[in-house]
């Protein structure tokens, strides 16, 4: 059977130079669609992929997150008032609009007071869809940690707790003194991470996952410091698979460090050559 004319659905397939090799996969072409690039702006966000959220004079967000689902979460501060600052974690469908199934509003207020100095906050997902918020507070004339944990839906987990009437959140002594950035990260067996050190030894903490008491089994009671022989500035912590720990930062001259720890709060002595701290890492010449 032959054909005068080729068939329209037909596609055309490449015919190989001789002596060439066989392709082993026909690239078809692609009708009707379009490709976007991956630094172009995702227009289903919002409508324009940005989001300006308006929530007041000196409002921002410090950390965002992405649920499975595809739903964002950001902390921050939301507003100004007469009596201080209003903090908050929000939650926005995948089209950025505020996300109503979350605190009624979208917005579940943080506990920890409307006065007090927050200079960061954090967040970090719970595999169970739990949601944990850290900022440091400068409860004058010593600093503390607020460590605060949401369910799903935006309220208080009041099943994490310690000492009188804090249902849902707790205060410690931030670890290394001092206020500024930390860093949050949640283990799988829900057990909390929190790193600090702004311009001081990086320290880094372990809280229980059912009362958010420092978890003394971890470290040297419960902390777990980075010793450089010089100060440093802590910028990150992650949980491994195996369940150590990476702790990176910068001391003063510019130099990075890595160091990994083992679940129980030790220098990884199979890490760096058996130090389980590698310095230097890269130099930014500023010493």
């Amino acid at each position: 059977m032959s054909l005068s004319r080729r068939s329209p659905s037909a596609r055309r397939r490449p015919v190989p130079r001789p002596g060439a090799r066989a392709a082993s996969a026909v690239v078809e072409q692609l009708e009707g669609r379009t490709l976007m690039a991956a630094s172009d702006l995702d227009l289903s966000w919002d409508t324009d992929g940005k989001l300006i959220y308006d929530g007041g004079s000196g409002s921002g967000f410090t950390d965002v997150a992405v649920q499975p689902d595809g739903k964002v979460l950001a902390v921050g501060q939301s507003a100004d008032t007469m009596n201080g600052r209003v903090y908050g974690l929000f939650r926005f469908n995948v089209d950025g609009t505020p996300d109503t199934t979350f605190s009624g509003d979208g917005v579940a207020p943080l506990p920890f007071g409307m006065t007090a100095d927050v200079d960061h906050f954090e967040l970090a997902l719970m595999g169970d869809g739990r949601i944990v918020v850290a900022g440091t507070v400068d409860t004058t004339p010593t600093a503390n940690v607020g460590i605060a944990r949401f369910t799903s839906t935006g309220a208080l987990d009041t099943g994490f707790r310690t000492g009188f009437n804090q249902n849902g959140y707790v205060f410690h002594p931030l670890p290394g003194g001092g206020t500024g950035g930390i860093d949050l990260a949640v283990q799988a067996d829900g057990k909390i991470l929190l790193g600090t050190g702004e311009w001081r030894s990086p320290t880094v903490a372990r809280f229980l996952a059912t009362t958010g008491a420092l978890d003394t089994t971890f470290g040297s009671g419960g902390y777990a410091t980075i010793t450089l022989g010089e100060a440093a500035y802590l910028t990150d912590i992650a949980v491994l698979p195996s369940g150590k720990t990476l702790v990176s930062g910068m001391d003063t001259t510019g130099d990075a460090f890595v160091a990994r720890l083992t679940s129980a709060g030790v220098y990884d002595s199979t890490f760096a050559g058996g130090t389980g701290l590698a310095q230097n890492v890269i130099d930014n010449g500023w010493g």
